[in-house]
């Protein structure tokens, strides 16, 4: 493999069209915004009628109170959903990250069996900067 090769390789990597994907990120966002606005009026009413019904069953403070116990109990659930969601997420990224840079040392490690110091430090050099560019 020779550096024109390499230099192509990495560029293909890089030819991420971020353009259209912010687009239709920005065009998803208005029916996001849409179904969370109708989500929170369906929440407060189904709150409302909860806590009425309540209210004719036991006392007004003790409905209240089961509302809000019901609630921190779902909060919680939520909280601990997201948070195995967003560990498994980054295990993901670091798996990703170290498949990544095994192709990039055997990429250089290939390129370096037939190349000159100087191409070898130029290869290793592209390899940071697009190391560079794709970590977040």
């Amino acid at each position: 493999m020779n550096l024109a090769g390499l230099v192509a390789s990495f560029a293909s990597l890089a030819a991420v069209d971020a353009g259209s994907a912010v687009l239709r990120k920005v065009r998803s966002l208005g029916w996001y915004v849409v179904a969370g606005l109708l989500l929170l009026t369906a929440y407060i009413a189904a709150t409302a009628a909860l806590v009425t019904w309540l209210a004719t069953q036991i006392a007004l403070w003790a409905a209240f109170a089961v509302a809000a116990g019901a609630f921190a109990i779902l909060a919680g659930a939520v909280l601990l959903v997201a948070a195995r969601a967003e560990n498994a997420r980054e295990r993901h990224q670091r798996e990703v990250d170290a498949a990544r840079h095994e192709a990039l040392l055997s990429a250089v490690a290939a390129f370096g069996g037939d190349a000159s110091t100087k191409a070898l430090i130029s290869a290793v050099m592209l390899g940071m900067a697009s190391g560079a560019i794709f970590r977040k």
